[in-house]
């Protein structure tokens, strides 16, 4: 299976990154350590590695467009892999609920129970 190339959390406050440019081309052979693309931050810019052998493919995020940390931003296909679309992203978990705004509705109150006339 190909390996997913993900925007990596180079501190903690960074949500998101934007590439600036990327150092390789769809296509080309890479080798782990290589080069792939350099992340600019509000504090830094930093240049990302390769962490797997393969050939550089689907570049999702374009130079100058941001993606969430650990956002897939690119496929790495190993020597011999079928090229193919983009491997399927796992969809985002349902979110939870954290406020009484977002509970269900909660049953309506009980209604007084008149007592029937005395004779």
């Amino acid at each position: 299976m190909p390996s997913k190339i993900t925007m990596p959390r180079l501190d903690q406050s960074m949500d998101e990154g934007r590439i600036a440019t990327w150092a390789r081309s769809e296509g080309d052979a890479i080798k782990t350590g290589d080069v792939l693309f350099e992340v600019e931050t509000d504090k830094a810019a930093v240049e990302v590695e390769a962490e797997a052998d393969g050939y550089l493919h689907h570049i999702l995020v374009p130079e100058g467009e941001t993606a969430p940390v650990d956002g897939t931003v690119a496929w790495i296909y190993a020597d011999g892999e079928t090229l193919g679309e983009p491997p399927a992203q796992p969809a985002p978990p349902a979110p939870a609920v954290t406020s009484q705004s977002d509970a269900p509705a909660a049953a309506a109150p009980a209604q007084p129970y008149a007592l029937p006339a005395s004779h």
